[in-house]
């Protein structure tokens, strides 16, 4: 193809459906960023699902891997479930073969697992005193032997799923049933075998799509004794849980998406990746002299074969494919590649456009099997054919991709220059080791004794114990952040950071750290001028102190009652060492470190901060205020009642007598190591409390304050009961204590809406006000969805709506029914549960005495055949039409009679929609308006797709129509296809159909079965393209090659190798009796025809033409005027023209600051190029009219040759 040069189009993304506009959004509640660039959207009837490359501007840390979309990146497209192992996988079950035992270790799921630990925690009598040991030896005993000794899993992992639209997690509780978090009205089936675990998942939303994972990512755990140490003595629950190696699956991923409405469906598919690493246990320990050493242990090797998303076909033939280059940790996503359907002629899918994912790879280091690049995203290209856009151009802070050069240092052994979170700090040391500075306050009680930050003037006991520098740098702790975004269009938009503060909740300071916030955005239109939007954040309260509170302080301390000499692995219980030396140099052997945060991050949807107040301004249009709810964060007591307390740690110990063994650096009570990993309470914190708007003046002009509640399936929250435990290894057994953690998972709830009050000010008197009401109710037995909308208004007036569910209707899923019911049904058991059916409008005025019905609506639905199954679908809506407002009214409503089950539609419900027939996709296919009593029809093409004609006062069955471009279920069949459909002539689109001479025998003719519905007058109408004159016959006889009643022959124009617009009237005043279908047939046309159509003469006709890469190419009114669509290979438009070819409007496009110069690639023709032997070269995409190409080989003189 070739390609004049032309402007492109500033502003125009896609005219067709695919890549919509960028949006970059912040959350107030964390700060953080977020930039999403949408590029492609399949839709398939109901259902559809797209890929977005999205960046989530959480700072960067200095061991974060580039991952296949370059530093911070991901794509949002297809879903998974992961899994977050805790202990050992939930789905390790005892395997016995041939009497040989192949699997011993039993995870949550197997026999009575769970069940256990729900019994031992109930009957725990282990307390926070640590001069009270009892019952603490039974419990020790029953940990080590019935647990840690057993290889009995002792916690439930946490599953967490992302698929379109939904996001949760769930576990399984102690009777192996999944229980969600937050709730939500999906349903979770899974499959499991004994030697591969649960190998696929299946989640069903409320609307009725259906999720399958089948297909998982799967990894080998193996933990090995390092040569340098004889026995383990941190994190031993690690070691000796995994010293014989464990296959489990980490990820499920997405396999099929499929409307259970209408059967349509998207495929996922995957290649495999393989990578590995390891977790070096290292801890930093004092030596005899005082002196700390690094001392690793044992190692945990990974080896994973990980899949990653290759395709995703729809049903109806489009799809995307992504392409990667490398492997491993080199691997990356090079391209996506965008297929509108498939050509069963050539058997290939039809390349539509792509985009281009363009890197920066500025280091690579190594460390423990794992590959770190600096590898960022610099450019995303779109490109269609020989359209190619601007790319968009990505920047990033303290990186300078040109130079290839940032500040950023590589992941090193000792020497990572990071803060205590992982953050980049910049600052280097002398230490041979790589963990923090502490402060240990003896003195103080559970977690106020450790500090990675010193105390300005503490007066009691302090132990400095010297390490690395890790203090946050709020100057470089943004490095290598996305600050700054350049669109096709030449918009810019530029981020400023600064670093998280938050009120330390031990000594109430105010500290910077924990990663990064966005300070202000300047949005830039790119033509110049000072229109910049500029917008601003601050995170202060309203007295001017930070709002911030950490979820998590950084923990580095493994707690241990026993000094274990590195050098000779001998033990001192802290007992004796506390008494042998200084409390200096006792506490420096029992504060041993780790070099890595041991504490949760990301607990504030990605952050280690959340805000309770946060004020967003705009330039020019004044601010916004945002209060949020931050329960269950670091160092807060009970939240609700008892509906949240923090968790509590214990030391047990293998003593009657506590004088026996001291606890050494083991804390007891609340927000003591080792943490619960990631606290579950997320689905609680940052609720939106209020908004208050501002205008320029700082006046507030309207604010809305909000309640919430708990909705719950049942009377009561699910809590699923786990421990975390770890064993502290001492000379003996009973020197060798176990640090407990009894937690809860909430399951089985959810938080929502209870009430908003909005209150608006008088612009003329703020000190005056008016207030408006709402109440949201979830009153249901059967379900958890929204069922009362009640406002109160400052009028004095009230409304309530009443939202009515499938479930609301009181059927048994068994039994007869009526149409209606089965339909309700149907729903129910397609788990299509969240479609309200029926609102009721209620309303008062001020002073009357009770609401008033004045309004309602109803859908009704009932099951059709629809992609080869029954399935429930909306065949009528009804409102209620009433002269005066009804005191009472009940609705729809269900009745019993024997087995026989039936709804009610009130009398003065009246139906304002009808669709009386469908696709075999399930597309309305033929609609009655009762209001009207008129029909209307749609015929659908391109795999329905697309309306390809419409018509109005008529069925769709009565009509015949064909563009010739895609099959139509009311279109014409065509004899010897293969010969007389072609490509060479066409009046829109791209085929026609030409009648001819016979062909062996036969006249090639078009025909149809048709439904009378009555009429005598029809018209047979479309665009000819003759060379000659000649005779066309039109037959309509009865259905399946019956005799005929009805011939008419037609003089057909030579129209001298142009196309037009001919009709002819038909009449028949004598029908056949019992005849409600007939065929029509046409032939003797010598030429093309082109968008044939057949209907009675009281229809409407219209039709369109598409292309199914660029959208509408042609559109007309059934009568021969025509508007045709010419746009380019991105799908804008370049051209409106008239039925004549006379342009009506023409449009350029540019990309602001567009670079026109050509680029070429070349390839060799042949499949060489070989020594001493003549080698073609061929430039590639050939896009450019009148080109010069200068040539240069190997150095000899340049050859330019013109295209």
């Amino acid at each position: 193809m070739k390609k004049k040069l032309f402007l492109l189009a500033a502003g125009a993304l896609m005219a067709f459906h695919g890549q919509a506009q960028e949006s970059l959004s912040v959350n107030p509640v964390n700060g953080a960023a977020s930039l999403s660039i949408p590029l492609w959207e399949l839709q398939d009837h109901d259902i559809s699902t797209g890929v977005s490359l999205v960046y989530q501007a959480n700072g960067v840390r200095v061991k974060q891997t580039s991952g296949l979309y370059g530093l911070g990146w991901d794509l949002a497209a297809a879903g998974s479930i992961t899994r977050e192992v805790r202990d050992l996988p939930d789905d390790t079950f005892p395997i016995t073969e041939n009497g040989v035992v192949k699997e011993s270790r039993q995870g949550w799921l197997a026999n009575t697992t769970g069940a256990d630990v729900h019994t031992l925690l109930n009957g725990l009598t282990v307390n926070t005193d640590a001069n009270n040991c009892t019952g603490e030896s039974l419990v020790h005993q029953t940990l080590k032997a019935g647990y840690l000794d057993a290889g009995k899993d002792a916690e439930p992992d946490i599953f967490r799923f992302s698929v379109p639209g939904y996001s949760g997690s769930f576990y399984f509780d102690q009777y192996g049933a999944i229980q969600m978090l937050p709730h939500q009205s999906m349903d979770i089936t899974y499959q499991w075998t004994a030697n591969l675990g649960i190998t696929s998942f299946t989640i069903t939303t409320p609307e009725g799509t259906e999720f399958t994972f089948g297909r998982y990512s799967r990894v080998q755990r193996k933990t090995k004794l390092n040569e340098e140490v004889t026995a383990v003595k941190y994190f031993y629950r690690e070691y000796a849980h995994y010293k014989v190696a464990k296959y489990y699956n980490t990820e499920w991923h997405l396999t099929s998406m499929s409307s259970r409405a209408t059967g349509a469906s998207f495929s996922f598919g995957y290649l495999a990746n393989s990578r590995s690493w390891e977790d070096p246990h290292e801890v930093v320990v004092a030596k005899a002299n005082g002196d700390y050493t690094k001392v690793s242990e044992f190692t945990t090797t990974y080896n994973a074969t990980e899949l990653v998303l290759s395709h995703i076909q729809a049903s109806n033939q489009s799809r995307i494919k992504l392409v990667y280059s490398g492997s491993g940790y080199e691997k990356v996503l090079s391209s996506i590649l965008i297929f509108d359907r498939y050509d069963d002629t050539n058997q290939v899918y039809v390349h539509n456009r792509q985009f281009d994912l363009g890197y920066r790879n500025l280091s690579t280091s190594n460390l423990h099997l794992v590959s770190y690049h600096r590898n960022f995203l610099a450019t995303l290209t779109e490109s269609a054919g020989c359209e190619v856009r601007n790319p968009y151009e990505f920047h990033y802070w303290g990186v300078d991709l040109e130079n290839y050069a940032t500040i950023l240092t590589d992941p090193r052994e000792n020497e990572n220059r990071e803060d205590v979170w992982g953050f980049f700090n910049n600052v280097g040391s002398s230490e041979v080791h790589g963990a923090p500075a502490l402060y240990v306050k003896p003195n103080e009680p559970d977690a106020f004794r450790y500090h990675t930050r010193d105390i300005p003037n503490y007066t009691d006991v302090d132990v400095p114990v010297y390490g690395r520098n890790r203090e946050s740098n709020p100057e470089v702790i943004m490095v290598g952040t996305l600050d700054q975004v350049k669109s096709p269009e030449g918009g810019v938009t530029t981020l400023t950071y600064e670093a998280h503060e938050y009120q330390d909740p031990i000594t109430g300071e105010t500290v910077q750290g924990g990663g990064i916030r966005v300070k202000s955005i300047r949005t830039s239109d790119g033509l110049g001028g000072e229109n910049d939007i500029v917008e601003t954040y601050s995170y202060q309260d309203g007295n001017g102190h930070t709002a911030g509170k950490v979820a998590y302080l950084p923990q580095f301390v493994i707690p241990t009652g026993n000094y274990k000499d590195p050098e000779t692995e001998a033990y001192e219980p802290a007992k004796d060492l506390f008494a042998a030396t200084n409390t200096q140099s006792a506490w420096g052997k029992l504060i041993v470190r780790s070099e890595t945060n041991l504490a949760p991050t990301g607990a504030v949807d990605g952050s280690n901060v959340g805000y309770t107040q946060v004020t967003h301004a705009v330039s020019g249009a004044g601010s916004t205020v945002y209060s949020y709810d931050l329960p269950a964060m670091y160092g807060d007591g009970a939240y609700n009642g008892t509906e949240w307390t923090p968790t509590t740690g214990y030391v047990v110990r293998n003593q009657t007598v506590c004088e026996a063994i001291d606890a050494g650096s083991i804390l007891t009570g609340n927000y003591t190591y080792p943490y619960l990993p990631y606290a579950d309470f997320g689905y609680a914190r940052g609720q939106l409390l209020a908004v208050r708007l501002y205008n320029e003046t700082g006046q507030m002009v309207q604010e809305q304050v909000n309640t919430y509640q708990d909705v719950m399936p049942q009377l009561v929250r699910e809590e699923i009961q786990g421990m975390f435990y770890q064993y502290d290894v001492g000379s003996s057994n009973l020197m060798s204590n176990l640090i407990l953690v009894p937690y809860l998972h909430h399951a089985a709830v959810k938080k929502s809406l209870a009430s908003t009050v909005t209150r608006t000010y008088d612009p003329n008197n703020y000190s005056a006000s008016t207030e408006t009401t709402t109440t949201y109710t979830y009153g249901s037995s059967q379900h958890t969805f929204l069922t009362q909308i009640a406002t109160s208004y400052p009028d004095g007036s009230e409304t309530l709506q009443e939202l009515r569910y499938p479930q609301d209707y009181g059927l048994s899923l068994t039994g007869n029914a009526d149409a209606d019911a089965a339909g309700i049904i149907g729903l129910i058991n397609q788990h299509r549960v969240g479609i309200p059916l029926e609102v009721l409008y209620k309303a008062k005025s001020y002073g009357d005495a009770q609401l008033l019905q004045t309004q309602a609506s109803f859908r009704q639905y009932q099951n059709r055949w629809i992609n080869d199954a029954w399935r429930p679908q909306n065949v009528a809506t009804y409102r209620l039409v009433t002269q005066q407002p009804l005191t009472s009214a009940t609705g729809v409503t269900s009745s019993t009679s024997g087995s026989q089950q039936t709804i009610s539609i009130p009398g003065n419900y009246l139906a304002t929609q009808e669709i009386v027939a469908f696709t075999t996709s399930g597309m309305a296919e033929t609609q009655y308006d009762p209001l009207r009593k008129v029909y209307s029809g749609i015929h659908w093409g391109y795999q329905d797709k697309f309306p390809v004609a419409t018509m109005a006062f008529g069925h769709a069955d009565e009509v015949v129509f064909s563009d010739f471009e895609s099959e139509l279920s009311h279109g014409w069949s065509m004899s010897f296809p293969d010969l007389y459909h072609t490509a060479s002539q066409s009046h829109t689109g791209y085929f026609s159909y030409q009648l001819g001479l016979p062909f062996m025998g036969q006249n090639p003719e078009l025909s149809a079965t048709v439904t009378h519905r009555g009429g005598e007058r029809f018209l047979l109408s479309g665009y000819i393209n003759t060379s000659e004159a000649s005779t066309a016959t039109l037959t309509l006889s009865q259905p399946n090659n019956g005799p005929p009643f009805h011939t008419q022959t037609f003089a057909i124009p030579n129209t001298q190798g142009e196309w037009q617009y001919w009709e002819a009237l038909v009449e028949e005043d004598a029908w056949p009796a019992n005849t409600p279908n007939y065929q029509v047939k046409l032939s003797g046309l010598l030429g093309y025809l082109d968008n044939l159509a057949w209907h009675p003469e009281r229809v409407n006709f219209t039709f369109n033409s598409f292309n199914e890469s660029r959208g509408l190419v042609a559109e007309s009114d059934g009568n021969g005027l025509t508007t045709f669509y010419e746009r380019d290979e991105l799908g804008r438009i370049l051209r409106i023209r008239d039925q004549e070819g006379n342009i009506v409007q023409n449009y350029q496009y540019q990309d602001i600051n567009q670079a026109n110069a050509p680029t070429a690639t070349f390839a060799v023709e042949g499949t060489a190029a070989r020594a001493g032997e003549p080698t073609t070269l061929r430039i590639v995409d050939g896009c450019w009219e009148n080109a010069s190409y200068t040539w240069t080989l190997g150095g000899n003189t340049p050859v330019t040759t013109t295209d």
